[in-house]
């Protein structure tokens, strides 16, 4: 049985538009970053520890291949967490911390019955997704979710759809001494290698979202799911093309943010930690380094995609 996520000393964070693939026989998880008009790929690595507290935001490569993801000397051992309950989409649940509501069912999934209109398999358009992740390790999980959503189909027959995965995690059981690493496969760069040291948590944040200060797309309303955008890496007619949107008047706060610190205690608990401020601390400072600086802009919602059934690959 899959062990329930959220406990590991890595963390990975995804979010914004891509598009992920189980390999079940390889035991790995491909993720594809869907470039986009008002969207940057950014990657920020965040450690907390007794003896290290940094944020770093790497520099990425222009070349963009396959980019491996995962725990150095350790065969592929990815799964996807489903709990006991089928995720209802029109009826959440309260807890956003319980195994329901980090069910891997919450993400869209392109090529399942929810998408009747969709060929299948999805007609991918090799090439478009740069660069393509290779998750080799860990727990693939649900860590948020939307507004519930409307959904039409070529711009007819709105309907409510429910809510649906805005982010997903990676959930590493790395132990203190291990490597948690992000390899470039085409030109053999190290784009970080971190040694996890005693009680402390590495988190690692992949977005492809907008970026604070950019916050309008041509073209989109401010209550528009990002969700057409994925049609520009599939050969898929207007006539079964679906389109998202907020109803509600006022959107959600969306997170992007990094979690909280680990408590003193060196747990790894959901809530978050209280953590006394220096002195001379004003408000408004920041004693911790942090990889925060999320949108938190209402509607600006690209949930990750993901296929299931038909497609044999990514690259």
């Amino acid at each position: 049985m899959t062990r329930v996520p959220g406990r590991g000393l890595g963390q990975i964070k995804f979010d914004g538009l891509m598009i992920g693939r189980y390999d079940r026989d390889r035991r790995i998880y491909q993720l594809g970053v869907l470039p986009a008009e008002g969207h940057k790929f950014t990657i920020c690595y965040q450690i907390d520890g007794p003896r290290r507290v940094s944020a770093t935001s790497l520099t990425l490569p222009e070349e963009r291949g396959i980019w491996r993801l995962g725990i150095a000397n350790r065969e592929p051992d990815t799964e996807l967490y489903y709990s006991e309950t089928e995720p209802d989409r029109h009826n959440p649940p309260n807890d956003p911390t319980s195994r329901e509501a980090m069910d891997f069912g919450w993400v869209l999934d392109l090529e399942s019955d929810e998408f009747p209109g969709h060929p299948k398999p999805m007609p991918l358009i090799r090439g478009k997704l740069k660069p393509i992740l290779h998750v080799r390790n860990g727990v693939v999980y649900n860590t948020s979710l939307t507004e519930p959503l409307k959904r039409t189909l070529d711009g007819k027959g709105e309907e409510v759809f429910g809510r649906v995965s805005n982010s997903v995690g990676v959930d590493l059981d790395v132990k203190p001494g291990e490597v948690i690493f992000l390899k470039n496969l085409l030109t053999g760069e190290d784009l970080f290698r971190i040694m996890v040291e005693p009680d402390e948590l590495v988190r690692v944040f992949i977005n492809n979202i907008p970026p604070v200060d950019e916050p309008h797309i041509q073209g989109l309303s401010d209550n528009t799911f990002h969700f057409r955008m994925y049609y520009d890496t599939f050969n898929v007619t207007d006539q079964n093309r679906y389109d998202f949107t907020v109803p509600s008047a006022s959107a959600p706060e969306i997170h992007h943010d990094a979690p909280p610190s680990p408590p003193a205690d060196g747990g790894h608990h959901h809530e978050e930690a209280k953590v006394q401020p220096p002195a001379g601390f004003q408000p408004n400072d920041d004693p911790r380094p942090s990889c925060a600086g999320g949108r938190g802009i209402p509607g600006m919602i690209c949930g990750l995609a993901h296929m299931s059934k038909f497609s044999t690959s990514l690259s």
